[in-house]
């Protein structure tokens, strides 16, 4: 590795000081650095979101970035929300409603419903989703309930969730920005 860069990240909380070449993803690094293997390598364009990982709070595609790029942030993976004895409530729901599917894809979309979440947004914005999610969620196998006044789905939502996360959330920032 004659091109190796240090580079010093925060993952779930942890210091990790590496030597990596610089065209390494955050993901490939995750996955074969770190050992940190619940992001998936999907589609690796950016596009199924099996690698969605927090940065900072905020959802990134994992597979679309480099590492170095990210020295001083804070990087919470899947395994950085929720373990086996103590999992995070949306990991919960999603075992809960046998929600998980074939698993490749669910760290994904759980880190990218948990994210959502969080994210700020305006109160038009919500009334928004809300109808959309009470026109979608229609089909009676899909259960919905509200936590702490937010909504908490199975994966239906999370698939949902990328969309509106791309479109509506980007629409939303760019009109408060005006």
């Amino acid at each position: 590795m004659n091109d190796a860069i240090p580079v010093t990240l925060t993952v779930n909380g942890k210091k990790y000081d590496l030597r990596i070449d610089p065209r390494t993803t955050l993901l490939d690094c995750l996955r074969e650095h770190l050992r940190l293997t619940g992001s998936k390598k999907g589609c690796d364009h950016g596009q199924c979101g099996a690698c969605t990982v927090h940065i900072n709070g905020r959802r990134v595609n994992s597979c679309l970035t480099f590492v170095a790029m990210h020295q001083g942030e804070e990087i919470t993976t899947i395994e950085g929300i929720g373990q086996p004895e103590n999992l995070h409530a949306m990991q919960a729901a999603f075992v809960e409603r046998d929600a998980y599917q074939c698993g490749y894809c669910t760290s994904g979309q759980i880190m990218s419903a948990v994210a959502l979440l969080k994210e700020p947004c305006g109160a038009e914005l919500q009334q928004r989703v809300r109808r959309l999610l009470r026109l979608f969620f229609k089909n009676p196998v899909t259960r919905i309930w509200q936590n702490n006044d937010r909504w908490i789905v199975c994966h239906e939502f999370c698939l949902f969730a990328q969309f509106l996360a791309q479109g509506l959330f980007a629409a939303d920032r760019q009109h408060r920005q005006r």
